[in-house]
């Protein structure tokens, strides 16, 4: 007889879900900062971003504020996740576990690989540079971690079972 599964999260997760929260906040802070009026770091995000900020001050500060929120949700929901009961947290695993995946290809391919390609000049001579190098160094590998940490605090919090646990 296999004994009932804990009815307390495994913390086993919990230090790659806080890795995954700190890299989160990381994208999410930068994106407050630009919706705030700052420009720290947003020439590496390229020439879109920029120009948004710059011809619609407004709009962009309510889409980088938006976006910032969404980021600090997403980067802090696999730790309240972890408290949901059965069925909801079954389904709220299997949404991580989805994001997870889009997110380390979004780093892994579109920031760093494309990237990469474009500082190369595989596509024709960078429009810009700048841009191009802080996907390479910064955003690809720091959506990367986060979607590494992410998988990896899931993978070792499972349940004995699979990711559902009764509710009470």
């Amino acid at each position: 007889m296999t004994p009932p599964a804990p009815s307390t999260p495994p913390r086993r997760g919990r230090v790659w879900f806080l890795l995954a929260a700190v890299c989160g906040t990381l994208h999410a802070a930068t994106s407050l900062v630009w919706a705030a009026g700052g420009d720290w770091l947003l020439a590496t995000a390229g020439g879109s971003a920029a120009a948004l900020v710059e011809d619609a001050p407004g709009s962009a500060a309510a889409a980088l504020g938006a976006v910032g929120a969404a980021k600090l949700a997403a980067a802090w929901a696999p730790l309240l996740v972890e408290r949901a009961p059965g069925r909801l947290r079954r389904l709220l695993r299997a949404a991580e576990w989805c994001a997870a995946v889009v997110l380390l290809a979004y780093g892994l391919v579109w920031h760093m690989l494309f990237s990469g390609a474009g500082l190369l000049g595989l596509f024709g001579a960078p429009e810009d540079p700048g841009a191009l190098t802080g996907h390479l160094l910064i955003w690809g590998p720091l959506f990367s971690l986060w979607a590494a940490a992410l998988l990896a605090g899931l993978a070792r919090s499972r349940l004995p079972g699979g990711d559902s646990r009764p509710s009470r």
